[in-house]
C-alpha cells in the first residue's frame, strides 16, 4: 500500500470519530483551542524556516510514548523523532521553506485536539508536499504533538 493511501486512511478514521466526540465543546472553547493549536503550528513553521530542527521539535511532547509515522516508517519518543529530522533534513538547505495550508482542527475531548492539512517544502530544486494528521494533547506548557502522521 502507498504510504500517503495509509496517511490518508489514517486520516479517514479519525475525521469519520471526530463528529461523535467534538460536538460536546462549546464555540469559545472551540476557537480559543483552534487559536492555540494554529499558534503552535506558526511557531513550529518559524523555526522550521530559520533552521531551527530543535525549535521546531518543541512542538511534540517530549516523551518516549511520543509517534511518528512517517510514509516508510513507524518512530516513537521525542528523541528519536528528533534523530529522524536531523538525518532527514541535515542543513538548511534540505529543510528549505516550510508552509501548512488546509489546516482544520478538532476537539476530541478536554485537552485532546486534532489537526490535519497539507504541508508543502520549498527548496532550490524541488518542492516535497503530502499530507498530515496530528494528535495534540494540552499539558502543563501547553498544546503538544503527541501523534504525528505525515507522509
Amino acid at each position: 500500500m502507498r504510504a500517503n493511501t495509509r496517511v490518508l486512511r489514517s486520516v479517514a478514521i479519525v475525521a469519520i470519530t471526530v463528529p461523535l466526540v467534538c460536538c460536546r465543546a462549546t464555540p469559545s472553547t472551540f476557537a480559543e483551542t483552534e487559536f492555540e493549536i494554529r499558534e503552535l503550528l506558526r511557531v513550529q513553521v518559524e523555526a522550521w524556516n530559520r533552521g531551527d530542527l530543535e525549535g521546531f521539535a518543541q512542538t511534540y511532547e517530549k516523551s518516549p510514548n511520543l509517534v511518528f509515522r512517517g510514509p516508510r516508517d513507524l518512530t516513537t519518543g521525542w528523541d528519536a523523532m528528533l534523530a529522524r529530522y536531523r538525518r532527514g533534513y541535515p542543513d538548511r538547505a534540505a529543510m528549505g521553506t516550510l508552509r501548512f495550508q488546509d489546516l482544520e482542527c478538532h476537539i476530541l475531548a478536554d485537552g485532546v485536539a486534532i489537526a490535519h492539512g497539507h504541508w508543502q517544502l520549498t527548496r532550490k530544486d524541488d518542492s516535497p508536499s503530502g499530507y498530515f494528521a496530528i494528535v495534540l494533547q494540552r499539558g502543563t506548557d501547553g498544546w503538544r504533538i503527541v501523534v504525528d502522521c505525515s507522509g
